[in-house]
């Protein structure tokens, strides 16, 4: 276990009334602008930046060498370019494998699935090893395809037998894997050779759907199986992007596409490097690409959707700026009106745990995001969903409330009792690893109804927790809490401003209760497993002094009163997690040696917390 939007719009009305060029915004010229801030610390894995509110982080599979059992069935420990559908009523997730490193030996493609985004199944290989001793790499860009008559299609880059597919049937089981272009294996059949028409038909909606084969790009562009309608750069328009490659060509231009409608019809796509173009005609012609000059992102993944309440998100990796693009944190989310004018940033995963095991091209972080494409499906509900990697070893996927906001305007009075067992705890910012859950359980003794629980026995990463309220200055926190042992674990309880600057911190540990005055640990009470006791947080950020009382179950009250740090003039949010905070996570690369000891579960320490109230 380790350790005001408003004010924006001004600068953004500014920017419209000053620049002439701006009436371009839309067209083919630059098809979408953020015109907010990149006030982005990159001291910190969350930026400093707001959480958007109530996004719940959902490991679905940790790597694991040493029990394959309890990841991926195999002991491999490079993992990367999660991609979600939904169809035939639940949620479906792949994600390609090898076994150290990035494309280097033989790889798989890997398939899960879910009910309700939230409780995932082992994974199986879809896309298997295809001969022993070969390397036969996988890729993926759009594994994806739901045709006319709702079939579900898995499609892969399968190496030395190019792009290949395999049906998804509604029992789960696979169909067979076919080519899909002709001579390109010479052991896999050519799907016109399937007896199933009905397949056949599928794989020729997919080939034939200009708003599909963009995504394929990249696989297949030396390729003379397919013509693309895309409008192709020269190699000199390529250079005069400045993209950090060594000889920059036109085999840089067109990876890890994503495609969305703005609100005027237009169809946009999107690359890596914040490279876009964009058609009127749905897909039957594409602009020129051009470099959009407010989207600094690298070599990373950009998703854009339409919201259930009529708006656009655009998640992303920002680019530090420097040389190196080997940070990929936090990944964010920005929010449009109509999809070409973005604002407000926010963070959707903040968190960069220590990398585990050594590997090549293995950055650190959060990276490659993907969300439900269109025509892919549209779970209950009006949360958006995406998935991502962490450091290219865990698979994650995100469940993010619409409208995204990145602020609170009610009170909070949280029992917890009006939601439902394992369910999504609403208004608040979940972050919860495997072997670090944080979830809603059922009537533990002393609280009836429904409290909120925090478990730990990661011995490289902790469960949080973190509930946003009114931004104030003066703040008083109550709440209901139980440690269920007194020798193993922690739990640190803080209160935060808008960019991560801690105020009040109190902490549990080894059967203590301390908060810190200043930088100095104080002892304040004792507490005892299975005891429920309530603590109560005053907090005068001005007066830089608060107040810790805790109140047993024996009603015996203890107080003290401490000393905040300096910084922040307001506070907005309350943590919760189970081991000392951090600043950043470390890469492993190559050679380096994996992370010792992390295979191997800690003893685990379980928390609940219950009848949160801060006025």
């Amino acid at each position: 276990m380790r350790h005001s939007q408003s004010h924006w719009l001004i600068p953004a009305c500014l920017v419209l009334l000053a620049c002439p060029a701006l009436a371009q915004v839309g067209g083919p010229q630059e098809p979408l602008r953020y015109v907010g801030p990149y006030n982005i610390n990159w001291d910190r894995q969350d930026g400093g930046l707001p959480p958007v509110v109530g996004v719940q982080n959902i490991q679905v599979l940790r790597s694991n060498r040493s029990h394959p059992q309890w990841s991926d069935g195999l002991g491999w420990t490079y993992h990367h370019a999660a991609v979600m559908c939904y169809w035939n009523d639940k949620f479906y997730l792949v994600n390609k494998t090898n076994l150290i490193d990035e494309d280097i030996g033989s790889g798989q493609l890997l398939l899960y699935t879910s009910p309700d985004g939230m409780h995932w199944s082992f994974p199986r290989p879809i896309f298997p090893l295809y001969a022993k001793g070969e390397a036969n790499n996988v890729g993926l860009r759009m594994p994806y395809y739901v045709s006319k008559d709702n079939r579900l299609l898995c499609i892969v880059s399968y190496g030395s037998n190019g792009m290949c597919v395999r049906e998804i049937n509604r029992d789960d089981s696979f169909g067979p894997i076919h080519s899909i272009f002709a001579d390109t294996s010479k052991t896999i059949p050519h799907f016109k050779q399937s007896t199933d028409a009905g397949f056949v038909a599928a794989c020729d909606d997919f080939l034939q759907d200009d708003l599909i084969m963009p995504f394929w790009w990249e696989m297949l562009r030396n390729s003379k199986h397919y013509s693309f309608k895309l409008s192709v750069p020269t190699d000199d328009e390529v250079r005069s992007w400045d993209l950090p490659y060594r000889n920059p060509s036109v085999n840089n231009f067109g990876k890890g596409a994503t495609i969305f409608h703005r609100k005027d019809g237009a169809a946009v796509i999107l690359w890596k490097f914040g490279l876009a173009s964009m058609s009127r005609d749905e897909g039957e012609s594409w602009s020129k690409p051009v470099k959009l000059p407010t989207l600094k992102t690298r070599m990373q993944m950009i998703h854009a959707q339409r919201t259930e309440d009529g708006r656009y998100a655009l998640l992303f990796d920002p680019d530090p700026g420097s040389p190196s693009y080997e940070r990929r944190y936090p990944l964010v989310a920005i929010t449009s009106n109509d999809g070409i004018s973005f604002d407000h940033m926010g963070v959707i995963h903040g968190e960069v745990p220590d990398q585990r095991y050594e590997g090549r091209s293995k950055e650190a972080g959060p990276s490659y995001v993907r969300g439900i494409a269109e025509g892919q499906g549209d779970p209950p509900g009006s949360d958006m969903w995406v998935s991502y990697t962490v450091s290219k070893e865990n698979v994650w996927v995100a469940r993010i409330p619409v409208p995204l906001r990145l602020s609170v305007d009610q009170p909070v009075a949280d029992t917890f009792d009006d939601l439902q067992p394992a369910g999504p705890v609403t208004n608040w910012n979940i972050y919860s690893p495997s072997w670090a859950r944080v979830s809603l359980v059922q009537d533990y003794p002393g609280s009836p109804g429904l409290n909120l629980e925090l478990r730990d026995k990661d011995p490289a990463d902790y469960a949080k927790a973190v509930r946003v309220f009114p931004v104030s200055k003066k703040v008083q926190a109550r709440f209901n809490l139980m440690a269920e042992q007194t020798d193993t674990g922690s739990l640190h309880i803080e209160i935060h401003n808008a960019t991560g600057s801690r105020t009040a911190r109190v902490f549990l540990e080894d059967g203590i209760i301390w908060a810190r005055n200043d930088e100095q640990a104080v002892a304040l009470a004792a507490y005892y497993a299975h005891d429920w006791m309530t603590i109560t947080i005053d907090l005068d950020v001005t007066a830089r002094s608060y107040t810790v009382s805790v109140n047993t179950v024996n009603g015996q009250t203890t107080s003290g009163t401490l000393r905040c740090p300096d910084g922040p003039p307001d506070v907005e949010r309350i943590t919760f997690h189970t081991d000392e905070v951090r600043l950043l996570g470390h890469a492993r690369e190559r050679a380096a040696g994996d992370l010792p000891g992390t295979d191997e579960p800690d003893p685990e320490a379980v928390f609940h917390i219950d009848d949160l109230t801060i006025k």
